[in-house]
């Protein structure tokens, strides 16, 4: 693996790298560029070191959101598995634990997999932890079921049928 070179360095590569292609983008205005009117045009390697930090807190930013979100997901994946537990014996929950093991160890796959035995185990159950029940309102207009714990929806009634009288 490379050594990751100091935000120094990589600030004052990035400058070079940008002012060399902005000249030889710009022949004809290579003069105006470097000794004229133009020379704002050109970046510090100050400047780029400031879009790096600023680059590399975003970045830091994202992977903490999605560590934040995998905690969240192994979380709800264990609260899951117990609740199976609590509708499955031993010995089923043990034959559930070696399948789990055939896919990714992701957390976000445990909490679907646990979820689709939670469906089949104790469908009331799992309505109630429907990861998508406060939007059960809005997947009427659309659904018979809801996509995600397969509960029937009560469809609203469409424009055509509702009878209104009119005066």
């Amino acid at each position: 693996m490379r050594a990751r070179l100091s935000i120094d360095t990589r600030a004052t590569r990035r400058a070079n790298r940008r002012n060399t292609r902005l000249l030889a983008q710009n022949p004809l205005l290579e003069h105006e560029i470097l000794h004229g009117s133009l020379q704002d045009w050109l970046t510090t390697p100050a400047a780029e070191k400031a879009k790096l930090e600023a680059i590399d807190n975003r970045s830091a930013s994202m992977f903490a959101g999605l560590a934040r979100l995998a905690r969240k997901h192994a979380r709800r994946a264990a609260t899951l598995r117990a609740v199976v537990a609590r509708h499955t014996t031993s010995d089923q929950l043990a034959t559930f634990d070696v399948r789990r093991l055939a896919y990714p160890a992701d957390s976000v796959y445990a909490v679907g997999y646990w979820f689709e035995k939670l469906k089949q185990l104790a469908p009331v159950d799992a309505h109630r932890r429907c990861a998508n029940k406060a939007m059960h309102d809005g997947f009427r207009a659309w659904y018979d079921r809801c996509p995600c714990c397969g509960q029937p929806l009560e469809r609203l009634p469409q424009a055509e049928q509702v009878h209104m009288e009119v005066e």
